[in-house]
């Protein structure tokens, strides 16, 4: 079983519910980060895993170091090559961490605890 940092299990089937209510937590207040729009399903775990290797692919990383941040066992794992070519084109670049993206969190000054590396 993967681990925290802090020695926890991670629950790596409940990670989209762990995701939302840590956002719910931090002040995320925008509703299609809870439930999605009309027409679209509730994201999981395997999407935001999925998007890292597509961007990562898009923009050159190597699949060894994809697979390593991935946890995924073989190359052939990370084989998402249904969107690297348009992300590609259009030179969308890699991820921003969670804290920048979203929102309502990148609007926030950091908390005291964050800064000093505590953990609540």
């Amino acid at each position: 079983m993967w681990r925290s940092e802090l020695g926890c299990p991670l629950h790596v089937g409940q990670f989209a519910e762990n995701l939302r209510a840590a956002l719910r937590k931090a002040g995320a207040t925008r509703q299609e980060l809870f439930e999605p729009p009309e027409g679209f399903v509730r994201f999981n775990g395997h999407d935001l895993r999925a998007t890292y290797v597509t961007l990562a692919r898009a923009n050159g990383e190597s699949d060894d170091v994809i697979r390593r941040r991935t946890r995924h066992t073989t190359t052939t794992m990370v084989d998402y090559d249904h969107a690297v070519g348009i992300y590609s084109e259009l030179k969308v670049g890699p991820l921003l961490p969670l804290h920048e993206a979203i929102l309502e969190l990148a609007e926030m000054a950091p908390s005291e605890a964050w800064l000093s590396g505590e953990s609540s």
